[in-house]
């Protein structure tokens, strides 16, 4: 078993204890479950306590009653989820599962002996829709991929309490709670942080200040069929006292950063440019407020930039004014090229019925502020069906440090000559030296490697006789 450094509160489930040094079942592997939290948004609370009764797993997404499910771990504890914040994490145990592949994580807890305490100690009014114990099902993202037996397994379970405790009604200066649970479940070395230093000015002054306390909400960018913001929000959480915020766990991909000031702090809300996360890798993006009541206006523009002759495309805008989104705002559409289309708009809506080949901009303007998208009208979708032999395969990361006992994964990206990115095709790995990392599992463009000694070991990927190699340097 690897070692982990936890920042926080530490427990231990009583069944971990007595797997230590009894080794893993032939044809079984070992799967430990970590809980944290993005931070919780609440001034006025001051603990977060959830009764953990189990958590189980399913090869499965069918959360209806089909899927079958293998209990991993019994904690049957309370966990404060107000003392896991910034990546802090509290072990719910560990068991042991058959190798393979996870599409579901579930929770159960017993609202009976869950609750929030206000600061001042007294106990917070929380609607838990119904008493006793719950079942709660996690969004598990990308699947768990649990290939080899005898290897481990850590899977962070983010209980993000901002949108989980909605405040129901305020009596009094007191808030009362509404529980509905976001949980999502991530294999930890598939993962990589999004970091950054939140700064603004609060009123009129011009001297930008770190900002402690803003509000942050990090959406994952995924096709416009999502909805606002061109995605769905992935993860929340708070800034320290210098302004900086760390959020941790996220799925490799596109994610944009919105920063909300804390209350009596004078200043707009900003939306980032989009920033990719890797797996394994820390990404920066800083953040400035915008100024309060100084405009500030802004257009976000979502939807395909290639649609299949005779498809029809949607597009979306979002607009913001002094950081702050506007409600049905009068958006003014353009698209540079009506002859590739019937081009029709509705309020924050329009969509392209594609007619003949060639490209067209579409333009979303508001108060000055535009956003733009380049439109390719094609007789296929190239963008899912791509063809031709691979040309080049390169690997992501490049290179990699990693400890030992830890995991290193790598993507192979397979490109044709005209730069097409290629899916589906057979991809052969192989590593110079197996004495110091073997693969854990390879499952077609994806290997994860378990470093064993240190050393450095070339991992190459080839498809179609074309190859392409990365580094890792175990410690």
């Amino acid at each position: 078993m690897r070692t982990r450094h936890l920042a926080a509160l530490t427990v231990l489930a009583a069944s971990a204890a007595c797997l230590e040094g009894t080794g893993i079942p032939e044809g079984m592997s070992r799967a430990r479950i970590f809980l944290t939290d993005a931070p919780f948004p609440y001034d006025q609370v001051q603990r977060v306590d959830v009764h953990v009764v189990s958590v189980a797993a399913a090869t499965s997404a069918d959360t209806s009653g089909g899927a079958e499910w293998v209990t991993v771990a019994e904690p049957r504890q309370l966990f404060d989820l107000l003392a896991l914040q910034g990546g802090a994490t509290a072990i719910l145990g560990e068991g042991e599962i058959p190798a393979d592949q996870y599409a579901a994580v579930r929770l159960v807890i017993d609202t009976d002996l869950s609750g929030i305490t206000l600061s001042d100690g007294t106990p917070a009014v929380v609607d838990w829709q119904g008493g006793g114990e719950k079942t709660l099902h996690a969004l598990v993202e990308q699947p768990l991929a649990l290939w080899a037996p005898g290897t481990d397994l850590d899977v962070i379970i983010d209980f993000d309490v901002g949108r989980s405790f909605l405040v129901k009604q305020v009596t009094g200066g007191v808030p009362e709670f509404l529980f509905i649970p976001w949980i999502r479940a991530v294999n930890e070395a598939a993962t990589g942080v999004l970091e950054g230093v939140v700064r603004g000015a609060d009123g009129p002054s011009e001297v930008l200040l770190p900002v402690p306390s803003a509000s942050i909400t990090v959406y994952r960018q995924v096709p416009n069929a999502y909805g606002p913001l061109g995605g769905y929000a992935a993860a929340t959480g708070r800034t320290d006292a210098e302004g900086r915020y760390a959020i941790r766990y996220l799925s490799a991909g596109e994610y944009r950063v919105e920063v909300r000031p804390p209350e009596g702090f004078d200043a707009g809300v900003a939306l980032s440019e989009a920033v990719t996360v890797e797996m394994g890798e820390t990404e920066t993006r800083d953040v400035t407020l915008p100024a309060a009541g100084t405009g500030g206006e802004s257009v976000y523009l979502g939807g395909p930039g290639m649609v299949v002759l005779g498809d029809t495309a949607h597009y979306y805008a979002v607009a913001f004014s002094g950081g702050d989104s506007i409600v049905s705002p009068p958006i003014v559409w353009t698209s540079s090229n009506p002859a590739t289309g019937t081009f029709l708009a509705d309020g924050s809506t329009a969509r392209l019925v594609a007619e003949a080949l060639g490209t067209t901009r579409i333009v979303a303007a508001f108060n000055g502020a535009a956003d733009s998208i380049d439109v390719a009208i094609v007789e296929e979708d190239t963008t899912t069906t791509p063809s031709g032999p691979v040309a080049t395969v390169e690997l992501t990361p490049a290179a990699q440090t990693v400890s030992v006992g830890d995991s290193a994964a790598f993507w192979a990206t397979l490109r044709n000559v005209q730069g097409d990115v290629l899916y589906g095709r057979e991809v052969t790995w192989t590593a110079t030296d197996t004495t110091a990392a073997h693969f854990e599992f390879v499952l077609g463009q994806t290997a994860m490697l378990r470093a064993l000694a240190p050393g450095t070991v070339t991992v190459t990927a080839t498809s179609e006789g074309q190859s392409g190699s990365g580094t890792v340097t175990v410690q």
